[in-house]
């Protein structure tokens, strides 16, 4: 198991859900995490998961979808604990399902903003200082939409898609500075998107749940201890891969 007390982890999206559960197990294993969030509530979740694991752990509020605040949210991990080890592309967005047809020109671009944009500008602006230190660790947040389609998600779908492929770039371009990539995509995972995604309706849940051979939603921790797993030290050769958390969604 990866001791991280000599690490630095900044995590997107991680007021909540699996940016949340990922910052707490890192501060648990030792770490100095920064995390980032649209929401101010983020500095809440910092201030309760610092006391609750004794590491040190700060926040920024950012939109991932601008690059002065990306680059913000770097100088502020520089600041506080002057490098950064582990960055983490978790900040995640989506509208009201629609077939592509009644898709909404302006929500495409507000999904593709968040989900691609946000995570190649988190990528573009960590990987000099990780080029500098000869030394990083990127973990990039997809999703089973970006490997298999995703009806009336498109842009969602799209988006996820384009993270994979990124991550393969990634990888391609900056191997040679010792900079690890790889990507995580989950299945149906109870978080607050799948909620909006529900709306409430058993329908909805039981429809969803059928095509789940394990008949179950993802939980947080999991999808978290799957990214504890890329983010140690223990598999440095595996290098841009997408590793599927699904409870068997894509194998049917």
């Amino acid at each position: 198991m990866t001791d991280f007390t000599q690490k630095v982890a900044v995590i997107t999206g991680g007021a909540s859900g699996i940016g949340r559960a990922t910052a707490e197990k890192l501060a648990m294993r030792g770490a100095k995490v920064v995390v980032s969030d649209i929401n101010p509530a983020v500095e809440e979740t910092a201030t309760e998961l610092s006391k609750a694991t004794g590491s040190e752990v700060t926040h920024t509020v950012t939109n991932v979808a601008k690059p002065e605040d990306i680059q913000a949210m770097i100088h502020h991990a520089l600041d506080k604990f002057g490098r950064v080890d582990i960055l983490m592309n978790n900040a995640g967005f989506s509208t009201a399902p629609a077939p592509i047809h009644a898709t909404d020109d302006d929500d495409w671009s507000k999904v593709l903003d968040v989900c691609l944009k946000g995570v190649f500008l988190g990528t573009k602006y960590v990987l000099p200082l990780m080029m500098e230190q000869q030394q990083g660790n990127i973990i990039n947040v997809a999703s089973i939409a970006g490997v298999i389609a995703a009806p009336s998600l498109a842009a969602y779908g799209a988006a996820k898609a384009g993270v994979i492929g990124l991550t393969k770039t990634t990888v391609a371009e900056y191997s040679r500075y010792n900079i690890r990539c790889n990507c995580i995509a989950p299945g149906w995972t109870k978080t607050s998107m799948v909620d909006e995604y529900i709306r409430g309706d058993d329908k909805t849940r039981d429809r969803m749940l059928r095509g789940v051979p394990m008949r179950r939603f993802g939980e947080v921790d999991e999808i978290a201890e799957a990214a504890l797993f890329l983010a140690g030290d223990d598999v440095q050769f595996m290098q841009g891969q997408t590793m599927v958390l699904d409870g068997g969604i894509t194998i049917i």
